[in-house]
C-alpha cells in the first residue's frame, strides 16, 4: 500500500504542490498549537523547567527534564491537530484552514469530498505517519503523487481548489 504510485489520470496537473503543502501544514499547526502552548506555559511548574533549560541548554539533566515536561504537551497539540484535521477535512470545506488559505483541497480516489469516515480514517493514519520520525510526512516531498502515509493509506489526494473541474465531479 505505501510506496510510489503513478499519479492517477485525473489528478495530473491538479496536485498541490509540496510547498502549498507545507505552509498550509505550517498554519494549521501555528493555529493548533500556538494557543495550546500559551495555555501548557501558564503552569508555572512547566514555565520553570522552560526557563531552566533555556538559562543552561547544554545541562544534560535539565534537558532530560525539558524533554519530559515537553512531552505531554507535544501529544496534546498533536492529538488536537488530527481533530482538527478530521472535522474540517470532512466538512464541506474540505479541507484545514491552512489548506484553505493554501488553495487546496483533500478528495478522496474518485476526486469527492471525504466523508466522515475517510476523513477520520485519514486523519487516524496521521499517526503512523508521524511515528517513524515523521517519516510518512516527509514521504511527500519524494512522492510523484505527492502522498503522505496517510495518503497512500486512505488514497486521498490534496488538489488544488481551482483545479476542481468536470471530471472530478
Amino acid at each position: 500500500m505505501v510506496g510510489r504510485t503513478p499519479i492517477p489520470d485525473i489528478f495530473k496537473d491538479k496536485l498541490g504542490t509540496r510547498m502549498q503543502r507545507f505552509l498550509a501544514y505550517f498554519i494549521d499547526m501555528l493555529i493548533v498549537g500556538l494557543p495550546l502552548m500559551y495555555m501548557h506555559l501558564q503552569r508555572p511548574e512547566l514555565m520553570d523547567v522552560v526557563m531552566q533549560y533555556s538559562a543552561d541548554p547544554k545541562d544534560l539533566a535539565l534537558r532530560t527534564a525539558y524533554l519530559e515536561a515537553m512531552q505531554p504537551v507535544s501529544m496534546r497539540i498533536f492529538l488536537s491537530y488530527l481533530v482538527y484535521c478530521f472535522f474540517l477535512e470532512g466538512s464541506d470545506m474540505q479541507a484545514t484552514l491552512g489548506k484553505r488559505l493554501m488553495g487546496l483541497k483533500v478528495v478522496n480516489a474518485t476526486g469527492e469530498g471525504l466523508g466522515v469516515m475517510e476523513s477520520f480514517f485519514r486523519s487516524s493514519t496521521k499517526i503512523a505517519s508521524y511515528m517513524v520520525f515523521s517519516l510518512g510526512f516527509i514521504w511527500i516531498l519524494f512522492d510523484p503523487a505527492r502522498q503522505g502515509w496517510h495518503d497512500k493509506l486512505a488514497r486521498t489526494y490534496v488538489i488544488r481548489r481551482d483545479a476542481v473541474s468536470e471530471e472530478l465531479v
